[in-house]
């Protein structure tokens, strides 16, 4: 079952569909983040990604698994983030960290709790993931 995205109308629920998207493609078989922000300056979208590796001569188990894992999974652990006050920012958001934009192989999805407005070039730390209450979905866990 998905839980109902924050409030915010159709703008932040494309939003937390183009973040589910982005954490999906993450966890595909032979892609990393620095492939997958390599395919994101490509096409753009994680939409388009998505079409030019089932259409293109990707591999058959990542074609496999972009077909049979459910989003769904994906939207929860966003919405899993909210509820326990975290939140979350995209690799072309205007307030995505800026010393974390000159490292290739930065997280196209930075989640944090609380404000990183603030934040200046050596005061942001990545954290590996920790167990936490919600299933683990591929190789990371939900945040």
């Amino acid at each position: 079952m998905v839980s109902k995205p924050r409030e915010g109308g159709k703008a932040t629920a494309a939003r937390d569909l183009q973040a589910a998207r982005v954490l999906r493609l993450l966890d595909a078989p032979s892609l990393g983040p620095r492939r997958v922000l390599n395919l994101f300056r490509q096409y753009r979208t994680p939409e388009s990604v998505e079409e030019a590796i089932t259409l293109g001569n990707s591999p058959e188990n990542l074609k496999v698994f972009l077909g049979t894992t459910s989003i769904e999974l994906y939207m929860n652990s966003i919405i899993h983030t909210r509820e326990i006050g975290g939140d979350y920012v995209l690799w072309n958001d205007p307030n995505y960290p800026t010393n974390l934009m000159l490292w290739s192989g930065r997280p196209p999805v930075l989640f944090f709790k609380g404000d990183i407005s603030s934040l200046d070039r050596r005061s942001l730390a990545l954290v590996p993931p920790t167990r936490v209450e919600m299933p683990q979905i591929g190789s990371r866990e939900c945040a």
